[in-house]
């Protein structure tokens, strides 16, 4: 639906609603087919708020069927979704008015930054009634849960990020030697667990040798024997260490170890569910396909975006992602492209985790890599950013059609540039 379209479906519609969302209160302005505003509500998030406004509904609509009246709602993540749900329900169709576009209208009519709910719930049915809108993205459970999934990894991985670099630093004053042992101190269980054994030089020193090494044996599976003892020997003897740290840290050391390996599981169990929730879905065994894509980004994906079926091209996917291209002229300025990121951050994220696989040697993108390199001057990160869009192209493509990447699927041609890219 174009914007014309949009436009002459406001205009047949006998009532307009709009509706600006809050935690616990929204805002809401009704137009009937007059062309006549009702007096702001101020409804609260339950059933007898809900109730009232769909009293105001009905009154602006003169009853009308649901199907005749058009509902917007400005899009604020979570809420508004439970009004937003409730109208379906009954009929009434619902579409999403973007934040940025509301405060832009809002500030050019009354001339201020100033607002309240009342002046943005009018705003917002302006904005319906010039076509201004998008659908709303309602997901079907299975998505949803991916939504709420991939939330709950985002959170838990931010935990454990915080959490190992608090233990980082903490070593720095303990054992500053301990991490240059281990080649993956963040990534590996044998690390962490060792450590909480011995959470530090001196502990390991008066441990016999071994005891130690059937630790070591034991906790790594036997990938690690007497040359990592060594080393660690070799490293508590020399540290430099702040005298008297130890005694004082190597509880917070070992609280610090359970909390990383917790969170860990925690994200194991997640992941887990994420693969019982993607089943349901097609087009997840689809993206798996795709070299590089795993039930994560899969996941997050499929959670951020729904179902790829309700979107026009995939030009609506990339700006959801932030990865649209965008240009600031004016005057003699002239700007370069660049991406807006003004859309849903982890989309971007594993969209470049991919980007990264993808342009390793023999990958599906390596070509387009050089080109952009060599063409830009050397700069491998601006060039790895234009793969990522092309990731998701890919992405889209591939859940769209609900069919298995193939190493044959067209790339782009020779000469040219990363906006010539043919489209899937």
């Amino acid at each position: 639906m174009d914007a014309l379209e949009r436009r002459e479906r406001a205009r047949q519609s006998v009532a307009l609603v709009g509706v600006d969302a809050g935690k616990f209160h929204h805002a809401m302005v009704a137009r009937d087919a007059t062309g006549r505003d009702s007096k702001p509500l101020l409804f609260t998030t339950n059933r007898e708020g809900f109730e009232a406004a769909l009293h105001l509904i009905r009154l602006a609509s003169n009853d009308a069927t649901p199907a005749s009246v058009l509902a917007g709602i400005e899009f604020a993540g979570v809420y508004g979704a439970t009004f937003a749900h409730f109208l379906d329900a009954l009929g009434y169709p619902v579409v999403s008015v973007l934040g940025a576009t509301t405060k832009a209208w809002g500030q050019a009519v009354h001339g201020s930054r100033l607002k309240t709910d009342a002046k943005d719930a009018t705003t917002i049915v302006d904005l319906v009634s010039h076509g201004r809108y998008t659908g709303y993205p309602f997901l079907k459970p299975a998505y949803a849960q991916l939504r709420f999934l991939s939330a709950g990894m985002r959170r838990l991985t931010l935990l454990r990020a915080g959490t190992i670099n608090r233990l980082r630093s903490v070593l720095q004053s303990v054992w500053p030697e301990y991490e240059t042992v281990f080649a993956s101190f963040t990534t590996k269980k044998t690390p962490l667990r060792f450590l909480r054994e011995y959470a530090g030089p001196q502990a390991f020193l008066a441990a016999p040798r071994r005891e130690v090494l059937h630790t070591l044996r034991t906790i790594s599976v036997r990938q690690h024997g007497v040359e990592t003892y060594s080393a660690l020997e070799q490293a508590a003897r020399t540290t430099v260490a702040v005298r008297g740290t130890e005694q004082a840290l190597a509880t917070e050391i070992r609280q610090l170890v359970d909390l990383a390996e917790t969170l860990g599981a925690q994200a194991t169990a997640l992941e887990h569910e994420m693969a019982v929730a993607m089943r349901e879905l097609p087009e997840a065994t689809a993206l798996c396909t795709i070299p590089y894509v795993q039930t994560r980004m899969a996941a997050t994906f499929l959670g951020a975006v729904g179902d790829v079926h309700a979107y026009e091209s995939v030009n609506q996917v990339m700006r959801l992602a932030g990865l649209n291209l965008i240009t600031r002229e004016s005057g003699i300025l002239k700007g370069t492209h660049r991406i807006s990121k003004r859309g849903r951050p982890e989309i971007r994220h594993h969209a470049y985790l991919a980007a990264l696989g993808l342009v390793k040697r023999d990958g599906h993108f390596r070509r387009q890599f050089d080109r952009l390199v060599q063409r830009n001057g050397g700069k491998k990160k601006k060039a790895l950013v234009a793969i990522s869009r092309e990731v998701l192209r890919l992405m889209f493509a591939v859940a769209r059609d609900r069919r298995a990447f193939t190493p044959d699927m067209p790339t782009p041609p020779e000469g040219r540039t990363p906006d010539d890219y043919p489209r899937p």
